[in-house]
């Protein structure tokens, strides 16, 4: 019983402190979804080839994920995400200002409002954060790691993860992150995402 009190504190926390937080890559406030370096949406395409035929024959679309840019609104509820293939993708955000950036929330589904339990297996497992400096030509062997993390299923739906990187002052203004999917929580058909928050703060320098 104390567990579970403990645990609901935590979770009630993480989540009001992130909210408190300026979000660099919220729609509303100019952030955008750079579509050259981000996954394509997931279509699922029935296996078998008579169902597809008959898809094709009464023109009815198949399922489709969301656009990229719902992770860049807060309407969390059961569906509204971006999916894609596999359980490698990644997703590329053009931040509304240039900040330098202190941490990364992911925020998926709450387990309460999931309709199945294949909503949490499409949870993000192990991913990686990389900057992409103002002064970048967005080339890969510009981009800086900013480092390696991983999202509890078991913890609250909203996780804040920190760059903990010595010398955090040294580093560039970043005028976009990219968000890599390395692993999920079980789902071999698809990864899906559903909020990314950029924290940090605008450089006196720019």
């Amino acid at each position: 019983m104390i567990t579970h009190i403990v645990k609901d504190v935590i979770k009630k926390s993480s989540e009001s402190e992130t909210r408190l937080v300026p979000n660099y890559a919220l729609l509303s406030s100019g952030a955008r979804i750079i579509p050259h370096l981000t996954s394509s949406e997931y279509v699922g395409y029935p296996d078998e080839f008579v169902k597809r035929q008959v898809l094709k024959m009464f023109n009815i679309k198949p399922t489709q994920s969301k656009l990229a840019k719902i992770v860049l609104t807060s309407n969390n509820e059961a569906g509204n995400c971006f999916c894609f293939t596999g359980t490698h993708g990644q997703l590329a955000i053009h931040l509304s200002h240039n900040i330098k950036v202190t941490s990364i929330t992911y925020e998926h589904l709450n387990p309460t409002l999931a309709l199945d339990s294949d909503d949490m297996r499409r949870a993000p497992k192990t991913f990686e954060i990389v900057g992409i400096s103002v002064d970048s030509q967005e080339k890969h062997d510009e981009y800086i790691q900013l480092g390696s993390f991983y999202y509890k299923l078991d913890g609250p739906p909203a996780q804040n993860f920190e760059i903990n990187l010595q010398n955090l002052e040294l580093l560039p203004v970043m005028k976009a992150v990219i968000l890599k999917i390395m692993g999920n929580w079980g789902n071999d058909e698809l990864t899906c995402l559903y909020q990314v928050k950029v924290h940090g703060y605008v450089s006196k320098k720019i």
